[in-house]
């Protein structure tokens, strides 16, 4: 499945998103000229319909200015930096009842510097939710989810995988990709 787009802003989650407003920051990151959305799906195991897939890989693919891929690179630590710890509250449906709830999200930079002409992992890890009133928890915590993002020339691409996906499948995912867009990359490698 894919989506073509004019003007838009690069983003890596949602959630990253809401933490910043939350905090009265800006979401704005880096507008590119154009981008292209491309998600590869598969057949679950085990079932036969067409509307039972699964997705494997995510990759957003955005063509930036001249200046505007290495300000990308600068500024992704300030765009992190307030969520290193957002606590974020409310109503949530457990065992049938309303409570108040809270989890803490994080996001940071695990690692750089394994593909493209720059690259960096960005984890995304949930605590487990607890209530409000007496701060049990309710349930296990999520495991985390990584994206990627990575730069050649003046093309960024932001990729994640689906459920099951791990850190090495990313890091390799991420390497190909970069390798992919050297032909289309401004200026090519």
């Amino acid at each position: 499945m894919e989506r073509r787009r004019l003007e838009e802003e690069i983003r890596l989650d949602q959630m990253l998103d809401f933490c910043r407003q939350d905090q009265g920051l800006r979401t704005e990151w880096v507008k590119s000229r154009y981008s292209r959305s491309v998600t590869l799906l598969r057949q679950r195991p085990g079932t036969t319909d067409p509307s039972e897939r699964q997705a494997v890989a995510l990759q957003d693919v955005y063509r930036l200015a001249a200046q505007d891929g290495e300000r990308l690179f600068d500024e992704l630590p300030a765009l992190l930096a307030p969520c290193r710890a957002w606590r974020s509250a409310g109503p949530v449906e457990w065992k049938g009842k309303r409570i108040q709830a809270e989890v803490v999200h994080s996001w940071q930079t695990v690692d750089s510097g394994f593909a493209g002409d720059e690259s960096v992992l960005v984890r995304h890890t949930v605590g487990k939710v607890r209530r409000l009133d007496t701060g049990a928890p309710l349930g296990a915590a999520s495991p985390p989810s990584d994206q990627a993002v990575v730069r050649v020339g003046d093309l960024v691409t932001v990729l994640r995988t689906g459920p099951g996906g791990d850190e090495v499948a990313l890091r390799d995912l991420a390497r190909v990709a970069a390798e992919r867009l050297c032909v289309a990359a401004n200026p090519s490698c």
